[in-house]
């Protein structure tokens, strides 16, 4: 009898540092079948972020499979990172 493994669904979570207060929030953004939407909805959000003038990346999905950015008036950090 052949035995399979249930699908584990990857999250991508954002992760929010406000470095003037040290609040720190996580919360799940999306929920991914694969690994393809995960790098499909990583390159979503880095595009979005990249058109936000308010944002500077501080790295994105090539260097560490996550992306994250600064708000350049608050100093306020976004990771999005993938967790299971």
């Amino acid at each position: 009898m052949e035995q399979s493994f249930p699908r584990r669904l990857i999250k991508i979570i954002k992760s929010t540092e406000d470095q003037q207060s040290g609040n720190y929030t996580e919360q799940v953004y999306k929920i991914c079948i694969d690994e393809i939407e995960v790098l499909k909805a990583l390159a979503e959000i880095e595009h979005s972020y990249s058109k936000n003038p308010d944002y500077e990346r501080l790295h994105g999905a090539k260097d560490y499979l996550s992306a994250k950015f600064r708000n350049i008036h608050t100093h306020q950090e976004i990771c999005f990172l993938t967790g299971d």
